[in-house]
């Protein structure tokens, strides 16, 4: 992880609507909700936010909350959650169940594995939401996911952060 700046919520919100705009027109658009869950950290964590850049490293062991597919009926990541990477060997172990039981999860991964690289956002510390407080007492502090499942596992499964590359990420609470 490499280390840019603190930034205020403003900037944090800013970035978020730019690339995660609830207006978006893709299937299963959770942007609304995502949002709330930053408004709620804003609050949990007294307003502290930080830019930073996160290799492929980094990204495998981003904790991921509760996701029971878009729509589809394969649980993705218990309600225990799981690292990007352990999905990600979860996923390699059942691609064909996956795919027929989860075809906009696919579908948004396959779209992703390509597109540009877009900031995330995490936080050090579970939101006070239900999928949060379901994860196991371990994985509820690191760096765990608010917003960019799709995108950190369709990364990872596609090699497409192998080169070096790093991601612009900001983080709710202390480093």
């Amino acid at each position: 992880m490499r280390f840019v700046q603190q930034v205020s919520f403003d900037e944090v919100l800013r970035q978020f609507r730019y690339y995660h705009g609830s207006d978006l027109d893709y299937a299963e658009n959770t942007n609304d909700d995502t949002e709330k869950t930053l408004h709620l950290l804003e609050e949990q964590l007294g307003g502290v936010w930080n830019k930073v850049f996160l290799n492929e490293k980094d990204i495998r062991k981003v904790i991921l909350p509760w996701h029971l597919s878009c729509g589809g009926d394969f649980e993705l990541v218990p309600k225990t959650g799981l690292t990007v990477e352990k999905v990600v060997n979860h996923l390699s172990k059942n691609e064909t169940a996956f795919s027929k039981a989860s075809p906009v999860c696919i579908q948004k991964m396959e779209r992703l594995k390509g597109a540009e690289l877009t900031p995330l956002f995490l936080t050090t510390v579970a939101a006070k939401r239900v999928f949060y407080q379901l994860l196991a007492p371990e994985n509820k502090t690191g760096l765990i996911h608010i917003d960019g499942l799709h995108r950190m596992v369709a990364w990872v499964r596609s090699g497409r952060l192998k080169n070096g590359e790093e991601i612009e990420t900001y983080i709710a609470g202390r480093l």
